[in-house]
């Protein structure tokens, strides 16, 4: 495949932010921090991933997407909506992977072979255009919350189906599986991970979704400096045991180690919704269609009194990047290679009994977290020679003095 010219700025950019894994497709220039690769799940009404690049000024390591299926709706066609502008991105200077999570708005006793045949055309033909996949298939199936959810027997039949499917057609889609965090044991017969485990050989890559999110999933709070330390190390040590001849500490019996991803993530804020809000009336957990809201006009929603900088949204969102993506964690953790950040604005779930607005975006949203994030994973020179050479440049916004701080420390774990 013919690539567009890349300016020298970004070849140089590139040249010095290249992190030294390309297992499972993953583009050696891909952004990445302390050796892990950085990709996004963007909102495509909003900010697609050219979006992303541009605000970066750096290509995106791994291209997540939401495909929704169901009994009456199952040619998988958001993948081929979406395939040109990842086309278009692997023309540049960086080839991404492309990560669909699939949705199933069903139970799984409805799962037909036929949705299995379509779902590996689909992904086969991204194959063909040269762009590896990572397959993440029917997620967070530990949490009741999806359709498909807490139906292990089903699933565990479902996903060796698919993945001897794929792999009976292309080798360049990776089976991606991925649970919910979840803060009990490890084998907990409900929620934990091992029941929904298929086995060695039918896992390429094991990924986590895993959210700092607040209190009650509607009150702003700093995370605890231990939180992602402590809630992932069952998980990686699960796919990652420290010796694999020990049935204590390998009770998934492998005989290898799994590479291991942060599937998606971030650590959103809450703006508190009154009842004269437009989006009050809106279903909970849905994304928000049309123009997104102004968030200078929002009120943070705040415990009474306030946790620690809970109004500061950079402080929430930097913190908690750092804590996912720090040397020490790429010490602590070295098969961890990917984390993904979920960029959406939407309406929350009423988890905690508040209606809220949500902002889990990194790009696109706060001026200064965005610079955040330019200045961590991207490349500013790049930025504002008009990466990519497409549409009118960005405008560069101040730093503020927590970036400072926080890239030139440490967080501690």
């Amino acid at each position: 495949m013919v690539h567009w010219c890349t300016p020298l700025v970004v070849l140089l950019a590139a040249g010095s932010t290249q992190a030294q894994s390309t297992q499972f497709g993953l583009p050696g220039n891909g952004l990445h921090k302390e050796g892990i690769h950085i990709g996004f799940l963007p909102d495509w009404s909003h900010e697609g991933p050219l979006d992303i690049n541009r605000a970066l000024g750096g290509g995106i390591s791994v291209i997540g997407d939401y495909i929704n299926v169901s009994p009456s709706n199952y040619q998988f066609a958001q993948i081929g909506w979406h395939l040109p502008e990842i086309l278009q991105i692997a023309r540049g200077d960086v080839r991404p992977i492309y990560a669909p999570a699939i949705i199933y708005g069903s139970t799984l006793d409805t799962w037909t072979t036929d949705m299995t045949t379509n779902l590996v055309s689909a992904v086969k033909n991204v194959n063909q255009r040269g762009i590896t996949v990572w397959l993440r298939l029917l997620f967070e199936m530990n949490g009741a919350w999806m359709s498909y959810g807490l139906q292990q027997q089903n699933f565990l039949r479902i996903w060796k189906e698919v993945t001897l499917a794929v792999r009976a057609q292309t080798n360049q889609t990776f089976m991606l599986w991925s649970p919910n965090i979840w803060s009990g044991a490890v084998d907990d017969s409900s929620q934990g991970y091992t029941p929904y485990f298929p086995g060695q050989q039918y896992v390429d890559i094991a990924g986590l979704s895993f959210y700092s999110s607040g209190f009650n999933k509607c009150i702003n709070q700093v995370s605890s400096t231990n939180l992602f330390k402590t809630l992932f190390t069952p998980f990686y040590n699960l796919l990652n045991p420290s010796n694999l001849n020990s049935s204590s500490s390998n009770p998934l019996q492998l005989t290898s180690r799994i590479p291991v991803v942060i599937s998606e993530t971030s650590a959103p804020v809450y703006y508190t919704l009154a009842p004269s809000s437009p989006y009050y009336n809106q279903a909970g957990d849905t994304d928000i269609s049309g123009p997104l809201p102004n968030i200078s006009t929002l009120t943070p929603s705040l415990a009474s009194p306030p946790y620690p900088r809970s109004d500061d949204e950079l402080y929430i969102k930097a913190t908690w990047f750092v804590q996912l993506t720090s040397n020490v964690t790429s010490a602590l953790f070295p098969n961890l290679i990917c984390v993904s950040m979920f960029n959406y604005f939407k309406r929350g779930g009423d988890d905690g009994g508040a209606p809220v607005l949500v902002d889990f975006r990194a790009v696109g949203g706060n001026t200064s977290v965005e610079q955040f994030f330019r200045n961590s994973i991207g490349n500013q020179t790049a930025y504002d020679a008009g990466y990519e050479s497409r549409g009118t440049k960005v405008h560069e916004v101040a730093v503020p003095l927590l970036v400072v701080l926080l890239l030139s420390s440490v967080l501690i774990l």
